[in-house]
């Protein structure tokens, strides 16, 4: 379970924002509370979305590894443990309960489709900008970092070609958005903002985005050579990049984490709807949420036969809950739940065991093969690292 009271990765953001003169509903992350900053330092987060604290302990215990020797602890993500969900948990302090956008597929009940959000297009067919209908007609939520004091000011380092879409645009109302091509230019842009920051009227806050180990985690496998070379290969650039820090006269405090892991599938733990045609005639949408975390839309006149094939037939794959249950019971996070939550996690949510996965496909969607999956509740996916640097 995320450990929404003082252990996951929106209470990491409840610290910061503490000591960056904020608010957050949700308490200080226990493993790092804000007091241990320094007064009126600046902080700089670096997410490198994929990177478990599984695989880290795996790849980076006893071997030499920087980001390894700088290791405090682990906490959790959020649940579905998924980029769309917590890289927007990341930017506004709020987890999927409260900021309403619970998966990559999700669905939009005033758009009547299932869109993969962060792209902002509908499954199957072009940009939802092509009906003429804007990201702020469907998503609305709040932020914690849009009520920081004007003395602080917010950046975000992104990849160039998500840095001017329409989500990150929402998203990113209240910072400044610098985009970078490759690593080495990802941590000279961090340099520079440094080495630029010579105010001391006010204090910077920098979430650094890194989604390259995610991607290749996806298509090769969390623990192919592919992914272990390019951990190695980030490792060493944020060596070089916390010993150029050291020669500055100025510099943050450094926190690098994670929006989830992941974990490795395989072929015979994969679920296709196509193959279930008792599943496919007893839903009125495509699945939504994600491989690991399903969310079923089902025709009520067909549930009780859903359910006793689901839970009968493919229990070994996974323990089916009514989404509402898992709504009631703190998932998604704590407090008031989004206006709009209830309608976009579907009728029931398959959690999968081991490393199963449920998919399937639409007309006129392309479907990348993929090894690395994430969204569900193993430690695999669900822990992530907490690693801290602060310079004297």
């Amino acid at each position: 379970m995320p450990e929404y009271d003082q252990g996951s990765i929106v209470n990491l953001t409840s610290s910061i924002l503490h000591h960056l003169g904020g608010k957050s509903p949700y308490s200080p992350l226990s493993l790092l509370p804000p007091e241990q900053f320094p007064t009126g330092s600046d902080i700089l987060l670096l997410v490198i979305d994929g990177l478990g604290y599984n695989f880290l302990e795996k790849h980076g215990k006893g071997k030499g590894s920087v980001l390894y020797e700088h290791l405090i602890g682990k906490m959790t993500s959020i649940f579905p443990s998924t980029t769309a969900a917590a890289m927007t948990a990341y930017y506004t302090g709020y987890p999927a309960q409260n900021h309403g956008i619970p998966a990559w597929f999700t669905y939009f009940q005033e758009l009547g489709a299932v869109t993969t959000i962060l792209p902002f297009v509908q499954r199957g067919s072009g940009s939802i900008h092509n009906f003429g209908i804007s990201i702020q007609d469907l998503l609305n939520f709040p932020s914690c970092f849009a009520e920081l004091p004007s003395t602080v000011q917010q950046i975000a380092l992104l990849p160039q070609k998500i840095q001017d879409t329409p989500f990150t645009n929402l998203l990113h109302q209240q910072s400044k958005r610098i985009g970078y091509d490759n690593l080495s230019h990802f941590f000279n842009q961090l340099l520079a903002l440094n080495s630029t920051h010579s105010s001391p009227s006010t204090t910077r806050y920098v979430l650094a985005y890194w989604s390259e180990f995610d991607t290749i985690a996806h298509t090769y496998g969390v623990n192919s050579p592919e992914a272990v070379a390019h951990f190695w290969e980030l490792d060493r650039a944020f060596s070089d990049f916390l010993t150029s820090l050291s020669y500055m006269s100025h510099s943050p405090v450094v926190i690098v984490s994670a929006d989830h892991g992941l974990l490795d599938t395989s072929t015979e733990h994969t679920l296709e709807i196509s193959q279930h045609p008792i599943l496919q005639e007893s839903l009125t949408l495509p699945l939504s949420g994600e491989a690991r975390a399903p969310f079923f839309y089902v025709r009520p006149r067909k549930l009780d036969q859903f359910e006793h094939y689901l839970i009968n037939d493919l229990g070994h794959a996974g323990t089916l809950h009514p989404a509402e249950s898992l709504l009631d019971n703190n998932f998604f996070g704590l407090g008031a739940p989004h206006p709009k939550l209830r309608s976009r996690i579907g009728d029931d949510i398959m959690l999968m065991n081991e490393n199963y996965i449920f998919r399937d496909k639409i007309l006129g969607e392309k479907r990348h093969p993929m090894i690395g999956f994430h969204g569900g509740l193993s430690p695999d996916e669900m822990f992530v690292p907490v690693i801290v640097k602060q310079f004297k």
